[in-house]
């Protein structure tokens, strides 16, 4: 699918969790192969506002999953709920259309 969301500034700041497989606990992660320019590209978006309910679905299990690895590893921060969407979205490969 193809989510929309607004542009958020957040760029590829979730790539600071690299190596991300310690984040999705998945060493073929598809979000390995994003590169910063893809990254802020796609994923530099605040909370989704349009999604299929079938993405929804896989990206919510996720979302969620990332949650705790990104606070072990990059400590309270009020956007990890971001960056753990971010890297969830990466990693299903789904990439984001913006709205500015």
């Amino acid at each position: 699918g193809r989510p929309v969301a607004q542009r958020y500034g957040l760029e590829a700041g979730w790539k600071k969790f690299e190596p991300i497989e310690q984040i999705t606990g998945n060493v073929h992660s598809p979000a390995k192969s994003w590169s910063h320019r893809d990254a802020a590209k796609w994923t530099s978006i605040g909370p989704p506002l349009i999604l299929h309910v079938d993405d929804i679905t896989d990206l919510s299990v996720h979302w969620e999953r990332n949650m705790r690895p990104v606070l072990q590893v990059g400590g309270p921060d009020i956007l990890a709920d971001m960056w753990a969407y971010s890297i969830a979205a990466a990693d299903l490969g789904l990439k984001h259309t913006t709205l500015d």
